[in-house]
């Protein structure tokens, strides 16, 4: 399952439905998809976003994510490991390493993520992000990898919220 894949060449309509996320933007131009019930060999749940309107549900994002109870350091290390990987499949791409800052999300100013970007010239990218929560907010710490196109991040960073 890829960015460009139609959502309904893996799931049902019926599937889709149940798992539609919960999120609440300011506008509904994409539509979260949360998968958590199948079986995957590294991740505990994908992310997917698709445009709304969309019949054939394009999937515009996607991202596994793998939760770390209280040790974020074997976060770091896989994401590590991860980009060492992705290095050798992506080495034409423009490298943006956005290092550990506080995240926008927590306005305590205590959580934190730190994002390695591989963006191709049409300025969609891959990138590999750990998030480590701070107790307060209630989310857990999680290793996220994804594919992103660059309409939905435009969107997500400055019409979503």
């Amino acid at each position: 399952m890829s960015v460009g894949d139609s959502l309904l060449d893996h799931f049902s309509r019926k599937e889709i439905k149940k798992n539609k996320g919960k999120t609440k933007f300011k506008n509904n131009k994409f539509t979260e998809q949360q998968i958590k019930s199948l079986d995957f060999e590294f991740y505990d749940h994908l992310l997917i976003y698709y445009k709304t309107t969309d019949k054939l549900k394009t999937i515009y994002s996607i991202s596994g994510k793998k939760f770390y109870e209280k040790n974020i350091e074997d976060c770091y290390s896989e994401k590590k490991e991860i980009i060492n990987e992705l290095s050798g499949l992506f080495p034409d791409t423009k490298i943006i390493d956005i290092e550990k800052k506080p995240h926008d999300h927590d306005k305590t100013g205590e959580s934190t993520k730190d994002n390695y970007r591989f963006v191709f010239d049409s300025k969609d990218y891959v990138y590999v992000a750990c998030y480590d929560w701070s107790e307060a907010t209630g989310y857990r710490d999680h290793l996220s990898v994804g594919m992103v196109y660059d309409e939905f991040d435009h969107w997500i960073y400055n019409e979503a919220y």
